[in-house]
């Protein structure tokens, strides 16, 4: 089996500007959302109502919401002009958005400041298609598979990063909020500079007009090119698994962690940690082990290690706490291990002037799929518990992780 290999690869300057680029990105998210969380919290600590309590829900609602609505046009967007352009033109935007977010928390005023999360959201939504889009250009054939582990481990660093950073620097600048709006600005001023130095990449030999319709026509587009074919469409469903799962898990972790291991906030927090440095580590064990191109044969052994884990963590309980920690790392590794090789499949099987609205397309699906595991937590945490959600995941992993053996070890997903 040949192995990728990361260093050649990261010495390469248009792919490490376009790495640091998106990892900056993700650092910046997640530094506003947690900030946002911060002074909500405070605000119910100081015994605000039960409406500005609900502004935890407006925060992950608006991270979302945008996703569905502006993937398409991200979509056609990346397939009109050449991906370097739409990277470096959607990066340049969230200088102005944080200028915004300056003002919002320097004004303290929270609808403002809940208007600049839809506003990012919406960014994070047109630079998705060209992000995943331009891998196969940037890091082609062997490297594909390696390129798509960086990318991911890259993401769940920042998201842990963020998550580390955020409350030393809310309270830090507690008092004049302006300063950490600085600190946002001058992450997005870092990424728009690194942004200019992503590789060049070939501009599209057809170029389609734009129209209001683009809003959905993209994502039905690029959902017919999966449907026809039978690979492509398989690597979509794990992928949209993939965030099926994470979101029941995610959610279910916080209710394991308090409901029966006990943990105070800190040790829940603790937990999303693990799970996240899981995911990390696993993707990038896959694009080291991705044979060839691909490497989708990987997909069906990491659902079944997400399986297998899941059922172990759904079984701990009070006295299992060991159990639980190592249990939540196997899912986090066995997860990363699963959804590099089918982001890899994807982006190399769609069609060279489709890869947008086929990124587009999966990048709307992939979010559709995380909304009824919020509901089926609310609907059967009362039955069930956290530990029977946990092993209800894990039954739909092993589901999974059969469906593709059966398909030949993943060969058969092979466009």
């Amino acid at each position: 089996m040949p192995r990728a290999a990361y260093l050649p690869l990261l010495r390469r300057w248009g792919f490490s500007s376009f790495l640091l680029t998106q990892f900056l990105g993700a650092l910046n998210d997640n530094l506003l959302k947690w900030t946002l969380i911060f002074l909500t919290m405070a605000g119910m600590a100081r015994g605000a109502s039960a409406r500005e309590g609900a502004n935890l829900a407006a925060i992950s609602n608006l991270f979302v919401l945008p996703t569905l609505l502006f993937s398409g046009l991200g979509g056609w967007m990346a397939d009109r002009w050449a991906k370097r352009r739409v990277l470096i033109a959607v990066k340049a935007c969230e200088m102005g958005i944080m200028l915004l977010a300056w003002a919002a928390l320097r004004a303290g005023w929270f609808p403002l400041q809940l208007a600049v999360l839809f506003l990012l959201a919406t960014q994070f939504a047109l630079f998705s298609p060209a992000k995943y889009g331009v891998l196969p250009e940037l890091a082609p054939g062997a490297d594909l598979a390696a390129a798509n582990g960086l990318v991911e481990m890259s993401t769940f660093a920042a998201i842990l990063l963020g998550s580390s950073l955020s409350a030393p620097l809310f309270h830090r600048f507690r008092g004049d909020l302006g300063g950490l709006g600085w600190v946002l600005v001058g992450l997005a001023a870092l990424g728009s500079l690194a942004s200019l130095g992503i590789g060049e990449t070939p501009e599209p030999t057809r170029r389609r007009p734009l129209s209001p319709r683009r809003l959905w026509s993209e994502i039905v587009s690029g959902t017919r090119i999966l449907r026809r074919d039978p690979g492509l469409w398989a690597a979509n469903a794990g992928v949209c698994y993939f965030w099926f799962a994470g979101a029941l898990v995610q959610l279910a972790v916080v209710l394991l962690g308090t409901k029966v291991l006990g943990l105070g906030a800190t040790g829940v927090a603790a937990l999303g940690v693990v799970l996240a440095a899981g995911v990390g580590l696993g993707s990038l064990l896959a694009g080291r082990l991705a044979p060839g191109e691909g490497g989708q044969g990987l997909a069906p052994w990491g659902a079944l290690g997400m399986g297998l884990s899941g059922l172990a963590l759904g079984w701990a309980g009070r006295g299992r706490a060991p159990l639980a920690w190592a249990a939540l790392a196997g899912v986090g590794v066995s997860a990363g291990v699963f959804v590099v090789p089918l982001n890899a499949l994807l982006q190399r099987g769609a069609p060279p002037d489709a890869k947008g609205r086929v990124m587009a397309a999966n990048n709307f699906l992939g979010t559709l799929a995380m909304v009824p595991a919020a509901l089926l937590v609310d609907a059967l945490d009362g039955p069930l518990g956290p530990g029977g959600l946990i092993a209800l995941s894990a039954a739909g992993s092993l589901a999974v992780a059969a469906a593709f053996l059966l398909r030949g070890g993943g060969r058969a997903v092979d466009p």
